[in-house]
């Protein structure tokens, strides 16, 4: 057997591959800030198709945008979408919940949607930018444990 094929792959592996130790902090937070706007970004299944194009031009992270895009998969889906439209209303200064089901018209569906849409943008930039601070908090955290642990190693030695 060949020695390449003897090597398991664990998950730790794989996630320190992922992470691309090479990589700079700032680029990899940016990633993962920007998949999770546009995962959260009401453009409805066109998320990828917008995002991969956009990903390649700020050269980002690929693997990271990818899979933080995945954010709006259910069971999230429902709480987005409520997010996204109290948001909206709220911002818009319409009520928040609409009690009355059976009298609603067209016009008030037309409101609701662009409160939908107007919250669902809010929620992703807010989103984003909320993402790439504890992203990089998270990530400056643990390089600076890696150290803490080699200097250690280092001491003891």
């Amino acid at each position: 057997m060949a020695d390449h094929a003897k090597k398991k792959i664990t998950w730790e592996k794989l996630w320190r591959l992922f992470l691309a130790p090479g990589e700079r902090i700032e680029l990899k937070s940016r990633s993962i800030a920007f998949g999770v706007f546009m995962g959260i970004l009401p453009v409805w299944g066109f998320q990828l198709i917008i995002g991969m194009p956009l990903a390649f031009l700020f050269k980002l992270n690929k693997a990271l945008f990818f899979v933080f895009i995945h954010i709006s998969m259910l069971p999230f889906t429902p709480l987005f979408w409520m997010a996204s439209l109290l948001a909206g209303n709220l911002l818009m200064g319409r009520p928040l919940i609409i009690h009355d089901w059976q009298h609603i018209s067209l016009k008030d569906l037309r409101a609701e949607g662009v409160s939908f849409f107007l919250g669902g943008i809010v929620l992703a930039v807010v989103a984003g930018i909320a993402t790439y601070f504890i992203s990089m908090g998270i990530l400056y955290y643990r390089r600076r444990m890696k150290y803490d642990q080699i200097k250690m190693k280092r001491a003891m030695s």
